[in-house]
């Protein structure tokens, strides 16, 4: 039984910040996209809750990780903690699709100009 609420809160915040980024970019992904992307979300979001859990409550292994999951608090903290983390990294993602669509526009449109010259 914990092993399928592991794997959900491991999993979806993932989906989640996937979700974010849809619709803050206005974007539609194809499922195979949405499940990758939803897989380097969830990695970057456990990595930094590690980090930060590292830090902050001296988690050093997922042995440690699991003991404290198992605290019910600990838990519904952890999972709000993930979907925080990952709404903010969707924000950047798509800061950064913006920022790299805008300059490949104006990058591009100035070689258009040069050439014509």
């Amino acid at each position: 039984m914990w092993s399928v609420v592991y794997f959900l809160i491991f999993l979806i915040p993932g989906f989640f910040a996937v979700l974010i980024y849809n619709l803050l970019c206005c974007s539609k992904m194809e499922f195979s996209k949405t499940i990758i992307s939803a897989l380097i979300f969830d990695l970057l979001i456990f990595g930094i809750n590690i980090a930060g859990l590292y830090h902050v409550k001296a988690i050093r292994c997922f042995n440690c990780l699991q003991c404290h999951l198992n605290c019910l608090s600990f838990c519904s903290k952890y999972i709000l903690l993930s979907l925080v983390v990952g709404a903010v990294l969707a924000i950047i993602a798509c800061l950064f699709s913006h920022l790299h669509s805008c300059c490949k526009r104006h990058f591009h449109h100035d070689c258009k100009n040069d050439n014509k010259n």
